[in-house]
């Protein structure tokens, strides 16, 4: 292999290399936005059902790890919801829907980005896959000419 060809493909791996990084950050992130869209669509399900219930009804509430609470709900008509920075307020539940929809389209034309990046940079890394296997058989056909 030239010296030029040698150096070419040190670049093309190097090249590889970053854009493997940046599709497992990618990738990462992309896990990331799923599990909260998934929650979004949880909590508004199950305002949704709050709507349904009578005050005063008992009901099991998850506590994390698969553990649950026997609860009694007293309010169906309002839902305390996080506002940012860190404050909760409360909320008419319809309100609440409405803030939890907003959210949800928010994230939508996140993920559209992020799964437009991915694509991105699978088209380069396939591209440049096909340029360091172009070099190699340009390296294989010399070492056969000699």
């Amino acid at each position: 292999m030239a010296d030029k060809d040698e150096e070419k493909m040190q670049q093309l791996f190097m090249q590889m290399q970053m854009l493997k990084e940046q599709l497992e950050t990618a990738a990462k992130e992309k896990g990331m936005l799923d599990e909260k869209t998934k929650e979004i669509i949880l909590a508004k399900r199950t305002i949704q059902e709050i709507k349904k219930v009578k005050p005063k009804s008992e009901t099991w509430a998850p506590i994390g790890a698969g553990s649950y609470v026997k609860t009694e709900i007293k309010d169906t008509k309002n839902i305390a919801i996080g506002v940012g920075a860190g404050v909760v307020a409360m909320k008419k539940i319809d309100d609440a829907v409405k803030i939890l929809d907003k959210r949800e389209k928010e994230l939508d034309v996140f993920d559209r980005a992020l799964v437009g990046n991915i694509e991105e940079l699978q088209k380069v890394a396939a591209s440049t896959e096909a340029e360091m296997q172009g070099l190699l058989q340009k390296a294989q056909q010399a070492g056969k000419g000699n």
